[in-house]
C-alpha cells in the first residue's frame, strides 16, 4: 500500500453557464475535511439496558480553503477571483479534484476574509465555502 501525496490538489469552481470545466484557483495551501459523521439520534427505549442510536444528517458546516495571496492583483488573481465571486452573491458549482483524479463536487456560496499576519508573513486569505447540497463522490475510472 501507498500514500498520496498532497501536492497536486486543486480547488475549481464553475458558475452557472459556464460548461462542464471546473476553472482551477491557483495559490491553494490548505483544504477542509471532506464529509463528515452523521448526527447521533438517540432511539432508546426504557426496555433498553444500554443507549441506542440511529445516524442522523450530517452537518459540515462552512468548508475553510486557505490561500497565498497572488501578488499580481488584477482581475485574474486568485483574491479577486474569489472576492468576485463573493461580491456576485450566487451560488457556484465547486471541485475539490485529489492526484488520483478521485472529485468531490457540491454548490454552495465564498465568503473570502483575508487573513491578519505579522511582519515577516506571507499574506493570506481564507474562502469560505458554504455547503448547499450533498458533497457527490465521483471515484477516478482505472
Amino acid at each position: 500500500m501507498q500514500g498520496v501525496l498532497t501536492k497536486g490538489i486543486e480547488l475549481g469552481y464553475k458558475t452557472s453557464g459556464s460548461g462542464e470545466t471546473y476553472t482551477k484557483i491557483a495559490g491553494l495551501q490548505e483544504f477542509p475535511d471532506i464529509g463528515g459523521a452523521p448526527e447521533q439520534i438517540d432511539i432508546t427505549t426504557l426496555d433498553d439496558a444500554m443507549m441506542h442510536y440511529m445516524n442522523g444528517l450530517k452537518d459540515v458546516g462552512a468548508m475553510e480553503f486557505t490561500f497565498l495571496y497572488d501578488k499580481q492583483d488584477n482581475a485574474s488573481s486568485n483574491y479577486q477571483i474569489l472576492c468576485g465571486l463573493e461580491d456576485a452573491g450566487n451560488v457556484v458549482s465547486w471541485e475539490v479534484k485529489l492526484p488520483t483524479g478521485t472529485k468531490f463536487h457540491w454548490d454552495g456560496e465564498v465568503s473570502v476574509t483575508l487573513s491578519g499576519d505579522g511582519v515577516n508573513a506571507a499574506l493570506h486569505f481564507v474562502a469560505n465555502i458554504g455547503v448547499a447540497t450533498d458533497i457527490q463522490r465521483v471515484y477516478a475510472t482505472a
